[in-house]
């Protein structure tokens, strides 16, 4: 008996030990199992609170008034002014604006050159600040640049880059320079140039670098808002032997213009993958990418000063970190006939937004829409449209986004809302 009551005791002991030893185990298993289940349940939850409404569409940021409270009246107009200047490189044939939108400059024709209305035509040029008092005023050609300090203006023409400051007349610095394009970082500091080279200026002129780049086509560049990372899409691939057309000077003389500026067909050479190339401000190059992508045609940084960017072909976008070059995430709409334009990134890569497009021949064409992409590249909302914009980017806070349609002239105001 005594036997029997001793291993029902050890028995018991022995089970008690093991129910303590496990217990931690277990119970280590159930709070894992809880706290996934209310991390995806937050999740899913997160994804189906955002959503994306249109406010309104305008003609200019005065009518403003009625769509945004006062509050955010501000930071909207400036999201105004920079899809402003991202449409329209340069300036149009009116007038030039600062990516703040706190500095414009009127542009008047010369009577003899009117008929041109184009970067070949010397204009008088009229800096006016917000409340419509003039700064400066001269001649220069009309593709014009306008910093967000309203001190700096950069001129192109003729192969001529002329980098002036409102203290005088004069050009601070002149460069013949043939070039495609250029843009100041927001905070007015840098100025870019791009063509054949990419050239870093300071605002008032002076030259930082030069880099020349093996693969040419289809070059664009896009610069942070303190000019911190650049962004360059350096080649255009899968298209040999096609052809693209391409500013060259004439040598012949007409219309008292030095030279015309003519197009000509160039065939664009192939090529194994497109790149796209990530460099800080002193040149050093972060990454260079090559992709299977045909080719980048979309480029944007966060207004952050280029925390992170993103890039475009086709139907794909690539999400990646400046600091690192990092690929984040890779996002894909549909397949064939899909088309991705315009996008824009908000602070800290919390958003992305995107303009989706669908047009196959003999096929029904598919509403345009815009998809709002969050920070783990996944889709938390979308909204149908009538037209896409051109630009697209959000205001500061990430709250609204504007759209410019350049074509159609509208000027689309969302709200990123939170739905309660």
């Amino acid at each position: 008996m005594n036997r029997y009551k001793l291993l029902l005791r050890a028995i018991r002991i022995g089970l008690f030990l093991v129910v303590v030893l496990l217990l931690p185990f277990v119970a280590g298993i159930a709070n894992y199992v809880k706290e996934k289940k209310l991390s995806v349940s937050a999740e899913e939850s997160l994804e189906q609170r955002v959503s994306l409404q249109l406010l309104g569409t305008v003609k200019g940021d005065a009518q403003l008034a009625g769509l945004v409270p006062p509050e955010e009246i501000a930071k909207v107009q400036r999201v105004v002014a920079y899809t402003f200047v991202k449409a329209y490189p340069g300036g149009d044939n009116k007038i030039a604006y600062a990516k703040s939108g706190y500095f414009k400059v009127l542009k008047t024709y010369l009577p003899e050159f009117d008929y041109l209305k184009s970067d070949v035509a010397p204009i008088i040029a009229t800096l006016v600040d917000k409340d419509g008092k003039e700064r400066w005023k001269g001649q220069m050609y009309s593709d014009i640049f306008v910093s967000c300090n309203g001190h700096n203006l950069v001129s192109m023409g003729l192969g001529t880059i002329d980098f002036f400051d409102i203290s005088s007349l004069r050009p601070l610095k002149t460069y013949r320079l043939n070039v495609d394009g250029g843009a100041f970082s927001g905070d007015g500091r840098f100025f870019i140039a791009w063509g054949k080279n990419l050239y870093l200026f300071t605002a008032e002129g002076e030259i930082f670098w030069e880099k020349n780049f093996a693969r040419h086509g289809g070059k664009n560049v896009v610069i942070s808002s303190k000019g911190s990372y650049i962004l360059i899409n350096d080649a255009l691939s899968n298209l040999g032997g096609q052809v693209q057309s391409k500013k060259v000077e004439n040598e012949k003389q007409g219309q008292g213009i030095p030279h015309v500026i003519r197009a000509k067909p160039i065939k664009i050479p192939s090529s194994p993958g497109s790149y796209f190339t990530l460099l800080r401000n002193d040149g050093s190059i972060i990454k260079e990418v090559q992709t299977d992508l045909p080719f980048v045609h979309i480029m944007a940084f966060s207004p952050d000063d280029g925390k992170y960017g993103a890039v475009v072909s086709n139907n794909r976008l690539l999400f990646f970190e400046s600091e690192t070059g990092n690929i984040l995430w890779e996002y894909e709409v549909g397949e064939k006939g899909h088309w991705i334009e315009p996008i824009g990134v908000s602070e800290n890569g919390e958003y992305t937004i995107i303009g989706v497009s669908y047009s196959v021949i003999n096929e029904p064409t598919l509403p345009d829409r815009y998809e709002l992409i969050n920070a783990q590249g996944r889709k938390v909302a979308q909204i149908e449209v009538d037209c896409l914009g051109h630009q697209i980017a959000f205001s500061e806070g990430g709250k609204y986004l504007v759209a410019r349609n350049r074509t159609l002239g509208k000027i689309q105001i969302f709200e990123v809302k939170i739905v309660r």
